[in-house]
């Protein structure tokens, strides 16, 4: 029995002690790398910077703060995206800063940086950024909005919605079904009739998320788009509302030429009925299975 008691005793003194060098070993890779940020050749800075984010040490925050204005565009850009997977928030505000900065690529990693952090503290800056001339930096403002989810950002994003790039209008349609503001409602419902299928898709999967009532039948006349995604996301959307006034033109989409509509339509209608779906939908009918989706 004694024997035993020793045995363990000293098992656990090793492990306390391998945690223990690991720790410290950890910590001195930290530091090395953090030193490595003042080199004079700036690829091995923004390598720095790189393996800094990998660490998501909180230690490595204040050197990578400071490399947010380094001279290199490619060393900011690697401090920002270090920051956003640390995601500490006591670099909210010099990230904020650098939205000023003149390269348009630094500002991009900046917003994405502060969506990843999700505090609301960067809500109106992220607001203000949704301006900015950059379309890319525009999109990660949007995004970052959405993944923040303070509802002071819904009314930028409605205005998004008009924006002549579908691409941007994909990316507020979505952040919209993320804050799940019934504000937003009409707006979405309208974008059931974008000229984009991503558009349309995401806005169904939009109001899916909101669940107003008021999105039912405009959701149940998505259930005949051209499109088979856009099909595919009312059909999941009008399940998520359960209402029963989509259980007709569920049916129609249980026979759908796409196994794949028919799959969502009968889960659609699993949810709303209570009963459990049909059996797996067979093949597509009388078309080519390995068609891309629409």
């Amino acid at each position: 029995m004694g024997e035993k008691f020793l045995t363990v005793l000293l098992l656990s003194g090793l492990m306390i002690m391998t945690v223990s060098f690991t720790n410290v070993c950890a910590q001195t890779s930290t530091q090395t790398t953090i030193e490595q940020l003042r080199s004079n050749n700036p690829n091995e800075r923004a390598q720095a910077a790189h393996e800094l984010g990998k660490t998501r040490d909180t230690s490595a925050v204040p050197a990578l703060i400071i490399a947010l204005t380094d001279a290199s565009e490619d060393v900011r850009e690697r401090a920002a995206q270090a920051l956003g997977k640390i995601k500490d928030e006591a670099a909210i505000e010099p990230l904020i800063e650098r939205l000023k900065d003149k390269d348009a690529t630094v500002r991009m990693y900046v917003v994405e940086a502060l969506g990843k952090i999700q505090n609301a503290k960067a809500t109106e800056a992220l607001i203000a950024a949704v301006g900015d001339a950059n379309a890319e930096v525009k999109k990660y403002a949007i995004k970052s909005l959405g993944m923040i989810k303070d509802n002071r950002a819904v009314d930028v994003l409605i205005t998004s919605l008009q924006s002549t790039d579908a691409s941007i209008r994909e990316f507020a349609t979505t952040a919209l079904g993320e804050i799940k503001d019934n504000r937003s409602v009409d707006a979405l419902i309208e974008r059931l009739k974008d000229t984009s299928e991503a558009v349309r898709m995401y806005a169904a999967n939009a109001l899916g998320s909101i669940k107003d009532t008021k999105a039912v039948e405009p959701l149940m006349a998505s259930l005949t788009d051209k499109y088979k995604n856009v099909r595919i996301a009312a059909a999941q959307a009008l399940g998520d509302l359960g209402d029963a006034k989509a259980i007709e033109v569920l049916k129609a989409r249980a026979n759908d030429e796409y196994k794949e509509v028919r799959k969502y339509a009968q889960e659609a209608l699993a949810k709303i009925t209570g009963q459990k779906p049909l059996a797996a939908p067979v093949e597509d009918k009388g078309t080519n299975t390995n068609l891309e989706l629409k």
